[in-house]
């Protein structure tokens, strides 16, 4: 089980990667991690150097949408476009193996490109340091740390589940596209709107973290039951 959804994990990585290094979606995360890793915290370094819940929450909730929602569109819905679906739903490999490997690829993939933007912001952010003549060196604190590195793996995750959905269900990827990013500005709406206050403490963060990875397991528990072979298959 283990072995299978590990093969169905690389197969995804591999195929994402070589879509991403193409020419056109290199230049796109090329300009995503620029304007978030080196130009943000640059042009608004004051600001950053804070560490507040406006800056922060750019990392935690927007960097993920953009690059998720794509992503996990493409898992069911592009391949039906691309028609590979239909060869891999003929092997021996079990639903749950297919479905949770295609999970993970899109959470390590985008909680690695969120590593780069991460670490390109470090940089802007010692730049905007030395340009402004300002003392000491650049990094996150502790709860800040955790905010950006623990705490968006359940959001990424959340974003994973309640899209895969959307690609089982939708013929093209388009519209799976679109009903990813929906299901985003959704999850997100309460924080948006004020309904909750996003604030970057402890006492929010980690109570947020359980629910979030409760949340998550019911989700991947619902998908599990819900994705079936034939129903892709038209």
């Amino acid at each position: 089980m283990i072995r299978d959804i590990l093969s169905v994990m690389k197969k995804e990585l591999k195929e994402t990667l070589t879509i991403t290094l193409s020419g056109g979606h290199l230049f796109s995360s090329i300009v995503l991690i620029s304007i978030f890793g080196l130009f943000l915290p640059f042009q608004e370094g004051e600001i950053f150097q804070r560490q507040d819940s406006a800056s922060l929450s750019l990392y935690i909730f927007l960097v993920p949408l953009v690059v998720c929602s794509g992503l996990v569109a493409y898992t069911f819905a592009g391949e039906k476009e691309t028609k590979t679906l239909e060869s891999l739903l003929a092997t021996r490999l079990s639903d749950a193996a297919i479905f949770i490997g295609k999970i993970l690829a899109v959470l390590i993939y985008t909680y690695g490109f969120l590593l780069v933007t991460l670490g390109a912001s470090i940089v802007g952010a010692n730049f905007y340091l030395y340009h402004s003549g300002g003392e000491g060196v650049f990094f996150y604190n502790l709860l800040s740390c955790f905010a950006l590195f623990v705490f968006t793996i359940p959001v990424i995750l959340m974003g994973c589940t309640t899209g895969i959905f959307f690609s089982m269900k939708c013929k093209d990827l388009r519209t799976a596209f679109q009903f990813s990013r929906m299901g985003w500005f959704v999850l997100c709406l309460p924080f948006i709107s004020g309904w909750i206050s996003f604030r970057i403490s402890w006492n929010f963060l980690v109570p947020g973290f359980y629910l979030l990875s409760m949340a998550d397991i019911i989700l991947v528990i619902l998908g599990l039951r819900f994705f079936r072979r034939a129903r892709l298959i038209d």
